[in-house]
């Protein structure tokens, strides 16, 4: 009864601390961030809502490093009114998605209180095919093990790693000294805790998982937290249309041979790569090679990441003369030894060896190499 009574008292003194003095902003990548509650691990001052996918074969893909063409811009919603709308793309492994959230004040009553509508769906109408979608918030294990979650306790020790958090129309944890909560309120997706020490990480997760990621072309999650809305709306989008005096500007990505936008003239002359001996630190602090003491050289390059260092001989020889076009003489390969292998990331985890290489992407990179060289 006590231990109860207990729970009760810091579940309703956590939700009036959430409610009064929590904020709720979103940074420039789209991710919410509930103010002085969301920490990544217990020796981190700042955490956010994060979007995580898994795309065909468990390829690991999230937000805050992976999406691009972010935009923010205001949104006009019947029953909500003037919002602020997200928007953006991610790719999981070869699910290629769009990103559109949707940020309301909802505050009513003397309670503080923010709307959001999530949504993924894909940019081929083609099945997600989504292994796993959800968005997280993490909560750092120094604040909320031995806190509560509505009548339970959030555990200490590790023991399962999964958690209910009981009627997900009304979630409240609060933290164990009850200064910290979170109150969430899910009208569309599926709820979980987990405890993340499964994965070695500091931290408990609330998830709120997008329904049918795998069959559907978009799915929505749709929920309220109790916080007060900081989202800086920007005003209405102005308009131009091509007219007498506009005319439209067709841009591309693409370097024109020539153009002004061609720097293939600074990195000269073009020597195979290796030609001059070790790159080293030169007696003036500047990087040269071995074999030509006294000369600096400057690296200038891009990051490849995944399947990037895995292409069509045709789509490394555009590649390649991009690079150039681009004025970079160096490229670094990121995260190439878990897609290497034929079975990449399923059941990755589970692995007692190492898998086994596919013959087909090793030709690829070794043609990727001998091209850049």
């Amino acid at each position: 009864m006590k231990k109860l009574l207990a729970a009760l008292i810091a579940i309703l003194s956590g939700a009036a601390v959430a409610a009064q003095g929590a904020t709720l902003s979103v940074d420039w990548r789209g991710l919410p961030n509930v103010e002085g509650v969301l920490r990544d691990n217990s020796k981190s001052h700042y955490g956010f809502v994060n979007f995580v996918a898994f795309g065909p074969g468990w390829q690991y893909v999230a937000q805050d490093y992976a999406a691009k063409e972010h935009r923010k811009e205001s949104i006009e919603d019947p029953a909500l009114g003037r919002g602020l709308l997200f928007t953006g793309k991610i790719q999981a492994g070869s699910s290629k998605l769009a990103i559109r959230e949707e940020f309301y004040d909802a505050s009513k009553d003397g309670e503080d209180k923010t709307h959001v509508r999530w949504t993924i769906s894909t940019l081929d109408n083609a099945p997600m095919n989504l292994e796993r979608a959800y968005i997280r918030f993490p909560l750092a294990l120094s604040d909320f093990a031995g806190g509560t979650v509505g009548a339970a306790t959030l555990p200490a020790e590790f023991g399962d790693e999964w958690i209910g958090c009981g009627d997900k129309r009304d979630i409240r944890i609060v933290s164990a000294d009850g200064k910290k909560a979170l109150r969430v309120a899910v009208q569309s997706g599926n709820a979980v805790i987990q405890d993340a020490r499964k994965d070695k990480q500091d931290r408990f997760e609330l998830r709120i998982e997008f329904p049918d990621q795998k069959q559907a072309q978009s799915s929505t999650i749709e929920f309220d937290v109790w916080a007060k809305p900081k989202l800086d709306v920007p005003p209405p989008p102005l308009k131009l249309a091509a007219n007498a005096e506009w005319v439209e500007y067709p841009f591309t990505n693409d370097i024109k041979p020539g153009s002004i936008l061609d720097f293939s003239g600074v990195v000269a002359p073009v020597e195979p790569a290796g030609q001059h001996g070790f790159a080293r630190v030169g007696k003036a602090g500047h990087f040269e090679f071995e074999n030509r003491p006294g000369k600096p050289v400057r690296f200038v390059g891009g990051n490849l990441c995944f399947d990037a260092n895995f292409l069509s001989k045709e789509q490394v020889d555009a590649a390649v003369g991009d690079f150039v076009r681009r004025g970079w003489n160096t490229i670094r390969f990121h995260h190439i030894d878990v897609t290497i292998t034929k079975d990449e990331w399923n059941d990755i985890w589970a692995r007692k060896s190492y898998p086994e290489i596919s013959p087909e992407r090793l030709d690829q990179l070794d043609y990727f190499l001998a091209q850049l060289k």
